[in-house]
Formats: structure tokens, sequence, C-alpha cells
């Protein structure tokens, strides 16, 4: 009798919907490129707005948590380029890009990190004969890029394990 017991609860338990963990509210996001690492990029000359759209993107993916006490989400992104080549070509293509998006509390201490990567792959495609397939402009592929690099950063930053602040961080900066 005690065994059928503890089955019934642990699958009754089981059977309970999980607590969805609380979406991370945001106050502040800002992008930056960091290519230092990598020579001979071009991907500021070719897309010299990439910052700003980058930026624009994730502000607009993340909207719904947007809160004045939220986190500051900072992140860099590190590279991009076409199949690991960093020089792009003269349309600007490219299909991968990553990055990280650290999350500070108020006081300028970073709390947690999210590596954030995502690459597009061609796939093939089999169409019946006298089919015309139409490929995106490059500015329609960068923006779906860019897109898909909000969608990641709003998914990822709901995963990271923040530390607690530290107590000087706590009490303004001021030990004694």
């Amino acid at each position: 009798m005690l065994k059928t017991s503890i089955l019934a609860l642990g699958l009754s338990l089981a059977a309970l919907p999980v607590a969805a963990q609380p979406m991370l509210a945001v106050n502040d996001i800002e992008v930056t490129a960091d290519f230092s690492a990598v020579d001979d990029t071009n991907v500021l000359q070719r897309w010299p707005n990439l910052e700003a759209d980058l930026q624009q993107v994730v502000a607009q993916t993340l909207i719904d948590r947007a809160a004045d006490d939220g986190y500051d989400i900072r992140i860099t992104l590190n590279e991009v380029s076409l199949d690991g080549a960093v020089t792009l070509g003269d349309d600007g293509a490219f299909n991968t890009m990553s990055g990280d998006a650290a999350i500070y509390d108020g006081n300028e201490e970073i709390l947690g990190n999210a590596v954030i990567a995502l690459r597009a792959e061609l796939g093939s495609l089999t169409v019946p004969p006298g089919t015309l397939i139409a490929l995106p402009s490059d500015t329609a592929f960068y923006n779906a890029m860019l897109l898909g690099f909000a969608e990641q950063v709003d998914a990822e930053i709901d995963q990271v394990s923040l530390r607690t602040p530290t107590a000087d961080a706590k009490s303004g900066g001021v030990s004694n």
C-alpha cells in the first residue's frame, strides 16, 4: 500500500505543470561590435550601421520585457562572417553572427552572460520544372539575420543563472 501511495504521489507530481521561469526584465540595451581579435574584417565598412541596427531590432524584440527597474543588456558582437571568412565580398553577404549578451545590474556589475551564435545554412530545394525561385535581397537577408540574432538573445537571457551582486555593489560600491 505504501509503495502504491508513493508511486501515485510521484505520478501526480510529475503531472503538475512546471512553473515558467519569469522573463528577465530589461531596462537598457547596448550593442557594440568588437572585431579586435579578427584581422582584415570589413564588416563595419560594408554594414556601417550594424550596431545601431542590431540594437534597434533587439529592443523591438525585447519590448515586452521593458521595465525601469530591469537589467541592462550589453551585447558584444565579435564575429560576422561568411562560412568563416571575415572579409566580406562586395555584396556584404554573411551567414554567421556570434557574440555575448552580458546582463548587468543597476550598479554596473555583471551578473551573467549568454553566448549567442547564429548561422544560416543553405538548404537543398527540389522544385517542379518551371518554378521561379526568388532569392532575398542582401538587405532582406541582413534584416533576417539581425532578427534571428535578436530572437536568440530573447531566448538565451532567461536561461542565464544570475549571480547575486556583491556586497560592495549592493552598498553602492563603498567598502569599509
